[in-house]
């Protein structure tokens, strides 16, 4: 098994699960590569132009992927869908179904974004509410919901506190008067 880049004979290493294996990938200008890519981390794939970088992201990786999630159906529900050739490639190991996010742009507006896209915008939109915990900018405390009957027992306590301190600050000052008339 392996396949010949020029004269010499490939050696097949053990598999790993936690990344996707391409071996010998020829797709477009892709030259027999082998890659392994991490799952469940952002993997960047750059280079110059005509190096191979959508072939081997769009035409290999992702093509393999959608066609092996789509021979998942039944024989009936694959005749409606377009059919996907196998990329050029030796062997791919540990894909998971794709999905991929396209080079052009259909929206040609400037706040078009991957998130807006994908549509992804909308869950987030959903979830930070749910997980975030929001601050005050002036004194650092956090900001809660209230309620009516939470706001209502604020408002009752702050005046008790302050009756409170008038209360004091009254018995203190009768009593210094106090004592100032009987040192007369």
């Amino acid at each position: 098994m392996g396949s010949k880049i020029g004269n010499k004979e490939r050696v097949i290493a053990p598999t790993q699960n936690d990344c996707i294996e391409v071996r010998g990938a020829r797709q477009n200008n892709l030259k027999g590569i082998d890659v392994d890519l991490p799952l469940g981390k952002l993997t960047v794939v750059t280079g110059p132009s005509g190096s191979g970088k959508s072939s081997l992201a769009f035409q290999t990786i992702y093509a393999e992927g959608q066609r092996r999630y789509v021979e998942t159906f039944s024989p009936y529900m694959r005749q409606f869908l377009d059919r996907m050739d196998k990329p050029r490639v030796d062997d791919i190991r540990g894909i998971p179904p794709a999905i991929a996010i396209e080079q052009s742009n259909p929206v040609k507006t400037s706040r078009s974004t991957v998130g807006t896209m994908t549509e992804i915008n909308d869950y987030l939109k959903i979830l930070w509410p749910r997980i975030a915990h929001a601050f005050c900018p002036s004194c650092d405390r956090e900001i809660r919901p209230e309620t009516a009957q939470s706001i209502a027992e604020q408002v009752f306590r702050h005046f008790e506190r302050s009756r409170a301190e008038r209360s004091r600050r009254r018995r203190g000052g009768q009593a210094f008067k106090s004592r100032c008339k009987a040192q007369r």
